[in-house]
């Protein structure tokens, strides 16, 4: 039997966000050339289509309270 250190889980990439929408990541460089980021409360925020965009702009309190869950 080896001693091996438990698995811990990978970091998240520097170079990507969560879509607060839809939990997918998200490119902000490729977000922004295509208008998929909004800035609220001094905030970016990076949306991978533009229906996560709309829907996040129409109630962004929605998406950004601890009790949501997001889903594709």
């Amino acid at each position: 039997m080896t001693d091996q250190p438990a698995a811990t889980p990978a970091a998240p990439d520097p170079g990507t966000a969560t879509d607060p929408v839809c939990g997918m990541t998200v490119a902000p460089a490729v977000a922004r050339t295509r208008n998929l980021h909004s800035r609220y409360r001094e905030q970016d925020f990076f949306f991978c289509g533009r229906g996560c965009k709309l829907d996040f702009d129409e109630d962004p309190e929605h998406y950004l309270d601890p009790r949501y869950v997001p889903a594709m």
